[in-house]
């Protein structure tokens, strides 16, 4: 996105003591780790609740049938460092299947579902995938292509949401295997989890490696600043999982001890009912959807206390806020390099613009010239990020990574303005 990097007094004093709880807090070390802590806590309370396939479970289930499929996938040779790439709508089985290959320390590839044959054949490939998590519906599309597939055959595809004869069965899997799994090699913070792929404007996308303290610091710095001002219980996903949004939101609703309410594609149709009936208190919102209902009586219904707005124009940021009592807050993040850039809740007028805000926690920024040179203020510049647990660059392009860091830089390619207090 395109945008200011403006804010207010009152978002500066707000900014600086979350920024210190977040960057004090005390961390787990890895995915696994992460899960099992709040499974401890929050035992039988709904985590997941996948209202379209009447499904859920509690955090005791997720923490358990990560550990049940680990175990069995360690017996049929995933190990630490093996590449999986994860083929899934949204159901249960995506976020357990990310659990139980952080578990053993492997890599998980999640590919997008509405690829096409030859957009599979290069992710795998390029990923150099070595097993392949895939839903039945989605089988016919790889199965052109899998005789181009370097690593990926037989029953190294194992299949969710069927039988089918030579391949290897999710659902068998996970019955099979036992709980309280120990993982063969250590896992740290630092090892890699995914090579996520970002969309890629032109020609094929390029794969972001990212750790197991890259997602962990994400939800912990998602979850302190959207509920700075109420706690939340209710969180709507809809976007598919294997972007890196719903991966994120799910992990903040974990550390918040909330309950993730997923739905299995977004309905505008449907999206009222859906925060009403479920007390949503926090979502994305899509902008589109402000124009499905009219104002009125109903709108005193919603429990929302947090919407994120990415990109709105100024007429729909005044509304959302005015119609729902809702703090609406802008941000500024990307697969690269999670969050980066927030508008604190206190910065009320600035939030009413298109801006993106003050830099997170552990985040540096820098606006730069052409040469790598800061900007004058009210100029404009090339956002630089540096920081904690950003991608260690992109998987096996020397080229895109020498074009994209400046030591502990990243170059984000995004024109921003620079403003006095930019740097928090």
């Amino acid at each position: 996105m395109k945008a200011e990097n403006l804010t207010t007094d009152a978002g500066v004093l707000e900014m600086v003591p979350m920024r210190a709880a977040v960057e004090g807090s005390d961390f787990p070390e890895t995915l696994g780790e992460f899960i099992r802590r709040y499974a401890q806590v929050h035992g039988d309370k709904t985590l997941g609740n996948w209202f379209d396939l009447g499904q859920s479970l509690s955090y005791r289930q997720v923490d358990e049938a990560a550990d049940k499929l680990a175990d069995s996938l360690v017996g049929i040779g995933i190990r630490k460092g093996t590449h999986v790439g994860v083929m899934l709508p949204n159901v249960p089985a995506f976020p357990i299947t990310w659990i139980a290959l952080g578990r053993i320390g492997a890599v998980m590839i999640p590919v997008n579902a509405a690829y096409t044959s030859e957009e599979i054949r290069f992710v795998l490939n390029d990923s150099d995938s070595q097993f392949l998590v895939i839903d039945a519906e989605y089988l016919p599309r790889f199965a052109e292509i899998e005789a181009h597939i370097a690593l990926v055959e037989g029953a190294r595809v194992i299949v969710h949401g069927g039988e089918v004869a030579g391949r290897a069965s999710w659902q068998a899997l996970h019955d099979a295997g036992q709980v309280g799994f120990v993982a063969p090699s250590a896992v740290g913070r630092n090892d890699l989890l995914n090579i996520q792929y970002t969309s890629g404007t032109t020609g094929f996308p390029k794969g972001c490696m990212l750790t197991h303290d890259y997602w962990i610091l994400i939800s912990h710095y998602a979850a302190h600043f959207r509920t700075a001002n109420a706690p939340i219980h209710n969180i709507l996903i809809w976007a598919p999982f294997f972007y890196m949004d719903p991966m994120w939101q799910f992990l903040m609703t974990v550390r918040l001890g909330a309950t993730a309410h997923v739905a299995k594609r977004i309905s505008l149709s449907k999206f009222y009912d859906w925060l009403e009936r479920y007390e949503i208190n926090y979502c994305i919102f899509p902008e589109p959807a402000l124009k499905v209902r009219d104002p009125g009586p109903q709108d005193a219904r919603l429990k929302l206390t947090y919407a994120g707005i990415y990109g709105w124009n100024l007429e729909s940021r005044l509304e959302i806020e005015r119609r729902f009592k809702v703090i609406a807050r802008e941000g500024y993040g990307m697969t690269e390099i999670g969050g980066g850039l927030i508008v604190p809740n206190g910065a009320v007028e600035k939030a009413q613009v298109l801006t993106c805000g003050l830099p997170g926690p552990f985040r540096e920024m820098r606006i730069v010239d052409e040469d790598g040179n800061d900007v004058a203020i009210g100029e404009r510049g090339e956002l630089w990020v540096a920081g904690r647990s950003i991608l260690w660059g992109y998987y096996k392009r020397p080229d895109a990574n020498r074009d994209s860091f400046r030591g502990k830089w990243f170059r984000t390619g995004e024109a921003l303005l620079q403003n006095p207090v930019s740097q928090g």
